[in-house]
């Protein structure tokens, strides 16, 4: 079950990220997008890295259910998201 939930996220998370892109280069708004998100393959966008200490800051938050016990690996990225 999880594994399809996350198949599930992985494939709105792509569904998302076209959609953006798509708004952007048919002149709807400018966005700011993750390297990850981007290809070679967006040759409709024109793509401005920032310089080193042009880099901004981004202030995240990250949600879990209320249960007793979390996995490892759930701790394991809330300590590095920190």
């Amino acid at each position: 079950m999880q594994d399809m939930i996350i198949k599930q996220i992985s494939i709105l998370n792509q569904m998302i990220s076209t959609f953006i892109k798509q708004m952007v280069s048919h002149n709807l708004g400018i966005s700011l997008l993750t390297e990850m998100s981007t290809d070679d393959s967006d040759n409709s966008l024109i793509k401005i890295p920032f310089d080193e200490k042009d880099k901004l800051n981004f202030y995240i938050s990250y949600a879990y259910p209320k249960i007793n016990q979390l996995r490892p690996s759930v701790i394991q990225l809330m300590h590095f998201l920190r």
